[in-house]
């Protein structure tokens, strides 16, 4: 008759020993999403917000370098308008330089460009998270949201922003304004003479 009497304690145990290997230390952990989240956080927006007050450029392809005005020109410090700049048909006006030296030349581009197709502003998103297919790096080392006179823009450079910029300007119905700069040298204010070189541009072409 003891044997029955046994077998109740035996089930507590063994149940007891199952519950602690479901519940203890060893079980396998929750998976996370964290290493998922963190990198979809750090990937550049793609797509840019909608013009809300666009801007027709249209009246503006024919004499893109008239929207600059010889004080404005003066006071962003460009070179001499060069003569290929301002081209009726592919709406670009360009202001260059070769400063020479012992030992040293230092070029210096600046162009504007007038276009009335493609989107180009959204061509920049799009090309934000592009990757150098050897090195895997951002082919554009800064990218950088901006807002010029109420329309969306974008702030870029390949490599050292005091050597080359580009502001890209969405002025709706898939039209844009380039100001873009490039030098030889070193200008720490490079780029915010495109920003104030696209404000005025957006300016003129609002008047």
């Amino acid at each position: 008759m003891p044997r029955p009497a046994l077998a109740l304690p035996v089930l507590i145990l063994v149940t007891a020993v199952s519950m602690a290997s479901c519940t203890g230390t060893d079980a396998p952990p929750t998976p996370s999403t964290t290493s998922t989240t963190t990198t979809e956080s750090t990937l550049r927006p793609s797509v840019p917000p909608e013009a809300a007050q666009p801007v027709d450029l249209r009246p503006h392809r024919l004499q893109p370098c008239a929207l600059l005005s010889k004080d404005q020109v003066t006071e962003l410090d460009l070179p001499p308008q060069t003569s290929e700049g301002a081209n009726t048909e592919s709406g670009i006006c360009e202001w260059f330089t070769n400063q020479s030296a012992p030992g040293r030349t230092e070029t210096y581009l600046f162009r504007l460009e007038i276009i009335l197709s493609g989107d180009p502003l959204a061509e920049v998103y799009r090309e934000s998270n592009d990757l150098n297919a050897t090195t895997k790096d951002l082919i554009w080392q800064v990218f950088e949201e901006r807002t010029i006179r109420g329309l969306p823009a974008a702030l870029r450079s390949r490599f050292d922003p005091a050597a080359s910029c580009e502001v890209v300007v969405g002025a709706g119905s898939t039209q844009g304004i380039s100001m873009s700069a490039s030098t030889g040298g070193s200008d720490p204010e490079l780029c915010q003479r495109m920003v104030t070189a696209a404000e005025w541009v957006v300016d003129a072409a609002r008047a």
